[in-house]
């Protein structure tokens, strides 16, 4: 009953008898509709229709503290039910979910692959930053009307803090998850070495405030725009949610790599410059499967 727990079912090859909408390219995320195409939607995440769940006679439901307290009670009457704490601990969903499945395997292999490469990626950061390792972060999405801040507690924070990266003095002091800035004034206590950026494909007034956004004179003032360390993302056809490109988004260009996002059947080349990676929704016992896009730094890519 929330986006991780349909990740990670299907990571763990199972499909589940219904899932909670997407809090964007509704009614599916694309990356899960290959998936999920045939599952019945339950209503959102915030707020599910407990008719539909009855209907479906699922053998259990995974709800979260953070989203379904009020109504666990009534879920318990439904079946038997996972109650995760928060929607956002992603190990820890997919763990809990393994051994309610009877899918621990599965879990283990799943978060042995995903340590294997923080591991390399890590090391290959400490490398291209050598002294000046560990920078500092901040993870930024831009809202309609305002600015959001995500913190270590995040997902993407979370990730981030795994890779080695360091946090700014507001970041680490601040609880949650992140820190809504009202006012562009408030830009300077994000200022970081390095800001990844959440741009909101789908919405053109998101759009239109990133752009005022790098034109404001206190934007030109933070050391990742001096120094050209930051780089928006937005969803590319086919390809997962931002949480999921946070291990591998330092690839781009704003790090100064010469590397690009590029389809997998738009270059041939093979080897330690092109990065596969991992379908969530692909995984299943035996089977390793990859998503259609790659991380190349040939020549033709790079001018691509």
């Amino acid at each position: 009953m929330f986006q991780g727990a349909s990740d990670s079912a299907v990571a763990l090859g199972v499909t589940p008898c219904g899932v909670v909408d997407s809090w964007s390219e509704k009614p599916m995320y694309r990356y899960l509709r290959p998936a999920l195409a045939a599952v019945p939607h339950v209503g959102l995440e915030t707020q599910p229709s407990l008719e539909d769940i009855v209907l479906l006679k699922p053998d259990l439901i995974v709800a979260s503290r953070f989203r379904h307290q009020r109504i666990a009670p009534l879920l318990e009457q439904i079946s038997p039910v996972l109650m995760l704490e928060e929607v956002f601990e992603f190990k820890r969903t997919l763990a809990m979910m393994g051994a309610a499945m009877l899918r621990q395997q599965q879990a283990m292999d799943l978060l042995g692959q995903w340590q294997q490469r923080v591991t390399a990626l890590r090391s290959r950061l400490q490398e291209k930053f050598a002294g000046r390792w560990p920078i500092t972060v901040s993870v930024l999405d831009i809202r309609e009307d305002h600015i959001r801040s995500y913190l270590p507690a995040s997902f993407a924070g979370s990730v981030l803090t795994e890779l080695g990266f360091a946090w700014t003095p507001t970041a680490r002091e601040a609880t949650g998850v992140s820190l809504k800035l009202s006012s562009k004034e408030s830009l300077p206590v994000v200022d970081a070495d390095l800001f990844f950026i959440f741009q909101r494909a789908d919405s053109k007034a998101a759009q239109q405030n990133y752009d005022k956004l790098v034109r404001h004179p206190f934007w030109q003032q933070l050391r990742a725009a001096q120094d050209g360390r930051y780089g928006a993302w937005m969803p590319l056809p086919g390809a997962c949610p931002v949480a999921f490109w946070v291990p591998t988004a330092c690839s781009m260009k704003s790090l100064a790599w010469p590397w690009r996002i590029v389809p997998h059947d738009r270059c041939g080349k093979t080897g330690s410059g092109t990065v596969g990676v991992d379908s969530v929704h692909g995984i299943e016992p035996g089977n390793r499967s990859h998503l259609d896009i790659a991380l190349c730094d040939c020549p033709k890519c790079v001018a691509a």
